[in-house]
């Protein structure tokens, strides 16, 4: 974790609004931890508040202690559309993409785990007792069954 000072930086970005208003802010990796100015005392050394930065440039902020993101941007002299950049603002930061088979292969652990469940909820005796009790009919089956092969898909390519 480091200690960043951006009280003198003078920038457009919102996180950089965000960030110069707070007190204590430290980095985790691409997230920010900083002192909370609507709950927290001044001697206050603690990090309650969660700021972070999306690929499409919008900054997120999280108080721990419960504090409305609202009740902070006030707190620091912001707007609610001071989290956004501007219309004409062009992103820096390198978009964190994917390609297709690193998508699919982050869902095949779920993916598996549902394809099981949906497989033992097709047994006769199962479906009997899992459509009685959500009112469930023969339709519901039939689209269960497609999920359930579209999921073997999935996890077959």
């Amino acid at each position: 974790m480091s200690n960043i000072n951006l009280a003198t930086t003078v920038s457009d970005k919102p996180i950089d609004r965000v960030l110069g208003g707070l007190e204590n802010v430290r980095q985790k990796g691409d997230q920010y931890r900083a002192k909370c100015p609507v709950h927290q005392k001044p001697e206050s050394r603690k990090q309650t508040l969660s700021i972070k930065e999306n690929p499409d440039g919008q900054v997120l902020v999280h108080c721990f202690a419960g504090c409305h993101y609202e009740e902070v941007l006030d707190a620091i002299g912001l707007k609610r559309g001071d989290l956004f950049p501007d219309s004409d603002w062009l992103y820096e930061k390198e978009p964190n993409f994917k390609s297709l088979r690193q998508v699919i292969d982050d869902c095949k652990p779920t993916a598996t785990l549902l394809q099981v469940y949906v497989a033992e909820m097709m047994r006769p005796k199962a479906w009997e007792v899992i459509a009685g009790a959500l009112n469930l009919d023969k339709r519901d089956l039939w689209i269960l069954k497609g999920a359930a092969d579209s999921l073997r898909e999935v996890l077959d390519a």
